[in-house]
């Protein structure tokens, strides 16, 4: 029992730390989509008025912010693989646990045809807010 205690309480911490930095990552992906709208609507709205060497500046700032958001989403999402496969494994290890002393409890989950997972968002969106602006540049 000792053994089950202390997977169970490994778990729970894997799950809290993972909770919580869900919750900052999907802050900074905010923050730096209101960033990216703010330049869109800067851009946009001043479009008319703006010199012709200040009109290619603006998207060449969305670029290289675009790209930051790039490199650390695609870190996030490498982080948060590794974190659910750690908690998935420890999961296993529960229910492995569990079989050896003849409980069952294995949930029937319904799968769905289309496998989209969220954390591919951290780094897709701001791919195509990049090629967006370079888009707008030419």
């Amino acid at each position: 029992m000792k053994q089950l205690a202390e997977l169970v309480h490994y778990y729970e911490v894997r799950m809290l730390a993972l909770t919580e930095y869900s919750s900052r990552i999907w802050n900074r992906f905010n923050w730096f989509l209101t960033l990216e709208l703010a330049i869109f609507g800067f851009f946009f709205t001043h479009l008319e008025t703006l010199s012709k060497n200040f009109i290619s500046i603006v998207p060449i700032i969305g670029i290289v912010i675009a790209a930051l958001w790039f490199l650390i989403g695609f870190e996030d999402h490498k982080s948060m693989k590794r974190h659910s496969e750690t908690v998935n494994e420890l999961d296993l290890e529960i229910r492995k646990f569990f079989a050896e002393h003849g409980i069952n409890f294995e949930l029937k989950v319904k799968k769905h045809p289309i496998r989209f997972r969220q954390i591919w968002v951290l780094f897709m969106f701001p791919l195509i807010v990049g090629l967006s602006w370079v888009f707008f540049i030419f």
